[in-house]
């Protein structure tokens, strides 16, 4: 019997050591102390976005890294819903698709709440760890689209991670948020787009910036 419940305290032991381990790993991976905020330059303004490494450091090491890959630039924000979000991450000027093959795993149950200003990851509907560049601004507090805990009526199965806010600029997500929109029908596409801008606002850059007051 003393020799089970040894065996059982080194297997226990063991397990915590290897959770401990890849944390470890975790943190070296995202350098939490080191992550900046990021500026998002658009032909409408600037957006300065706050992150939350401690939160979602998957998904915000996966941002960063399509930001210095220069993914997002030249991108349009082709999702416009008054009341809902804008979303950006996957089209160029002229519509043409440019998609990345990475995904990353979804972490709403450790993220925050998609209150209205947050920056969130897009997914296929049914598939949470299908997040790969898209991304959206909460225009709204959008509580359904957080993850439903245990016990809990609202939120989903499969909810959206959050992975920073807007701290300067919200002027601009709201000036994106009043365009006009339509239907778009592309020969490359398969499909329609529905909610897009009548005239693209295109986002010139994102880059991290070290000092959170300034977009310089």
């Amino acid at each position: 019997m003393k020799l089970k419940l040894l065996l059982l305290s080194f297997s226990v032991l063991g397990f915590f050591l290897h959770v401990q381990a890849q944390d470890s790993t975790t943190d070296a991976d995202t350098d939490t102390d080191e992550i900046p905020n990021v500026v998002i330059d658009t032909s409408m303004g600037s957006i300065i976005i706050e992150l939350y490494p401690d939160k979602a450091p998957l998904n915000v090491a996966h941002f960063l890294k399509q930001v210095d890959n220069d993914h997002y630039d030249g991108i349009v924000f082709h999702r416009v819903m008054t009341g809902f979000v804008i979303q950006a991450g996957s089209f160029d000027e002229n519509y043409k698709e440019h998609t990345i093959n990475e995904t990353v795993d979804n972490e709403a149950r450790r993220s925050v709440s998609n209150k209205k200003g947050t920056i969130a990851m897009a997914q296929k509907p049914g598939d949470q760890n299908s997040a790969s560049s898209d991304f959206f601004i909460n225009l709204v507090d959008n509580n359904h689209l957080d993850y439903r805990s245990a016990g809990s009526m609202q939120g989903r199965a499969d909810g959206y991670t959050v992975f920073g806010k807007v701290i300067e600029g919200m002027d601009v997500v709201e000036k994106i948020a009043a365009v006009p929109v339509e239907t778009k029908k592309f020969d490359d596409l398969s499909y329609k787009l529905e909610n897009c801008p009548v005239d693209n606002i295109v986002i010139n850059e994102v880059r991290r910036v070290d000092d959170e007051n300034s977009i310089e």
